[in-house]
């Protein structure tokens, strides 16, 4: 309440809302006044802007009071964030109790599932061949069983053992023949006699049991035996699919894993960081490459302009040039050979995208040569405007430069092809503004601009009075302003300034309304007749 009473008409900055229109008309002027606004005139103009400025200072320092109490009343004002904590504090508290109570049954149940993951299925049932016909070809009795068993098992890990330490570099082979076996085991049992007929009850066990991960294996084709009956000789081989290493053995095979991954992982983010390196130089080789291309091209043409230009003075002077005398100009003999590339690669580029240059063949001195022929003509030295006639540049010596305007950027197209390619800018108005008039330079001579001031005046002499002119000495665009008596002499002299060449630099119009012209130049408002 003590905010309204102290600031009760003053609205918010957020309520304030402009159409799109005015907000680009806004962003326009803001962008017309920071980037483009020319040097302020001494006098009333200065105490007017110093001023405005105050007054928009005292502005902006009110609202910013405002803002500062409108903060402060909504930071003592309890938001529904605050009132909804207390709920939200206890809801979770009491999910927080419910899941405690069950805490064990949920660890229980996840390590479960990991032991399963990890396990799997776990091991197969054992296949012990238990019979009651006392067969022993393919079923063993309690008596062989009791022999037999304890020779499987001694078996097996002997052959997980040698798989293991065959993996770990410690053996020479992971398999053994069956009749080594045999004395493997005879010699652990005292130089008991194990018999062949033995080996076969323990080949059927080891095949009746593929989870023990014991294989048999056929010598000499290493084929896998999956019928003891049909043979099992000395000479065939056991070995195991499962290997059984130390805790050391694995932990280096672990290191060692890590580190050829490592290594393949560094020779790839190596190779990588090549073949970046390499696409890095490839790219600013041939950006190096096509940057001299276009400087060689800008050399070429103006060579041809300067040739052409000749030849228009001096009949003598063949129109066209030599592609290799003009190489021999630009280049000289010690770097021929090794500019060749970037020569050829020039003159296929002008071949291709240069429109003003028409490659010919001539017969020169008796030689047959491909020339260059340069077909863009020169603009006239005089143009019409409004059925006046106009001089390019200035009478007697003590005029303006004569080659000041050589003429227009749009001479040779039609005029409803001119509009399209170059349309107005902005809405006509009485008050003009040229850009691109002189290059930025720290602060323009005094004799560059009067001599400015005059080729302008000079140009805008036939078409009407100017009333008013302004040069910006230290504007980066080089940018020369003037009012027009009336609205049809402005447009007269856009149509003839706007794409003109200016002294070699391309000359750009654009109307300013009448009110931003008045507000930078206000004695501007008061002139109505020619001072010039």
């Amino acid at each position: 309440m003590a905010a309204k009473s102290l600031y009760p008409t003053l609205p918010s900055p957020s309520s304030i809302v402009l159409s799109s229109d005015e907000e680009d008309e806004y962003e326009e002027e803001e962008r017309e006044e920071l980037n483009e606004e020319p040097l302020e005139e001494v006098g009333e103009a200065a105490n007017q802007s110093r001023m405005k400025s105050q007054s928009s200072q005292s502005l902006n320092d009110f609202e910013n009071t405002y803002l500062k109490q409108k903060i402060k009343l909504s930071k003592s004002r309890p938001s529904a964030a605050v009132l909804t904590a207390p709920i939200l504090r206890q809801f979770c508290f009491w999910v927080w109790s419910f899941v405690s109570q069950f805490r064990y049954i949920f660890a229980g149940l996840f390590l479960a599932l990991v032991t399963v993951l990890i396990l799997g299925e776990g091991p197969g049932k054992d296949n012990l061949l238990v019979c009651t016909s006392g067969k022993f070809e393919r079923c063993l009795s309690e008596t062989e069983r009791n022999i037999i068993l304890p020779l499987s098992k001694e078996l097996r890990a002997f052959l997980h053992d040698r798989a293991g330490r065959f993996e770990c570099g410690q053996d020479v082979s992971r398999n053994e023949t069956v009749n080594n076996l045999r004395s493997i085991l005879s010699s652990r049992h005292h130089n008991a006699e194990i018999t062949l007929k033995d080996m076969k009850l323990v080949s059927y066990l080891f095949i009746s049991n593929p989870h023990w991960g014991i294989n048999i294996l056929k010598a000499g084709d290493g084929s896998p035996i999956t019928n003891v009956e049909l043979g099992l000789s000395n000479t065939d081989v056991m070995e195991s699919s499962s290997p059984r290493k130390t805790l050391l053995c694995r932990l280096r095979q672990t290191i060692s894993g890590i580190w050829n991954r490592l290594k393949l992982l560094s020779f790839g983010l190596l190779l990588a960081l090549v073949l970046g390196v390499f696409i890095s130089w490839y790219y600013s080789r041939r950006k190096a490459e096509m940057k001299s291309v276009y400087l060689l091209v800008n050399d070429i043409t103006e060579v041809l302009k300067a040739h052409y230009r000749k030849s228009s003075h001096n009949d003598k002077v063949l129109p066209y040039v030599a592609i290799v005398h003009v190489r021999d100009m630009l280049i000289p003999p010690s770097e021929r050979h090794r500019k060749e590339k970037l020569w050829d690669k020039a003159v296929l580029w002008i071949a291709n995208n240069e429109s003003r240059v028409r490659v010919e063949t001539r017969m020169i001195s008796g030689e047959q040569y491909s020339v260059w022929n340069w077909v863009q003509p020169e603009p006239p030295p005089t143009e019409e405007v409004d059925g006046a006639r106009m001089l390019s540049g200035g009478v007697g010596s003590s005029g303006p430069d004569p080659s000041a305007w050589p003429g227009r950027a749009f001479e040779e197209y039609p005029p409803d092809l001119e509009s399209k390619i170059a349309p107005p800018l902005g809405t006509p108005s009485p008050c003009v503004r040229l850009k691109n008039v002189f290059q930025h330079i720290n602060h323009l001579p005094e004799s560059e601009s009067n001599e400015i001031r005059n080729c302008v005046l000079e140009r805008c002499r036939h078409i009407g009075p100017v009333v008013h002119i302004y040069i910006d000495k230290r504007s980066p665009h080089g940018c020369v302003y003037f009012k027009m008596e009336s609205l049809a002499s402005a447009k007269a002299a856009y149509k003839v300034l706007h794409g003109s060449w200016f002294k070699g630099r391309l000359i750009t119009a654009k109307y300013i309304p009448e009110s931003k012209y008045y507000k930078w130049f206000p004695k501007a408002s008061t002139a109505s007749s020619s001072r010039f």
